[in-house]
């Protein structure tokens, strides 16, 4: 419904939202056979089919074999750092989310883990 994942769609008022329960109530899982013998078989691999049908009857399919952040299919760094923007957003201000994803990406140059960790607390 939001084109994301992320916290905002786990609150309490989100859960409870009726569109959210009739969108749930489309969903219909089937475990693939040759999806999950693919997955015994090739370590790190975690394949999904997803089949939409419309209700005029078209149909849309789409496969992903490696779940997003594994190295064969790798998170871009804009991605992790909006990531990281959004679940720092729910704790810390702009500022020291900023501050502590600086910190966190010249960590080998801090003089010590205490600047980082004085960073985490609120």
């Amino acid at each position: 419904m939001d084109r994301e994942v992320g916290m905002k769609q786990f609150t309490q008022q989100r859960l409870h939202d009726p569109r959210i329960a009739e969108l749930i109530g489309k969903i219909h899982i089937h475990m693939d056979p040759d999806m999950e013998d693919l997955k015994k078989r090739q370590m790190g691999m975690y394949p999904t089919k997803i089949t939409l049908t419309t209700h005029d009857g078209r149909v849309f399919s789409a496969e992903e074999y490696y779940p997003k952040g594994v190295p064969k299919n790798p998170t871009s760094r804009e991605e992790l750092e909006e990531k990281f923007a959004s679940l720092c957003s729910y704790v810390f201000d702009k500022a020291r989310t900023k501050e502590l994803r600086d910190a966190i990406l010249h960590m080998e140059s801090l003089n010590d883990m205490a600047q980082l960790t004085r960073l985490l607390m609120k």
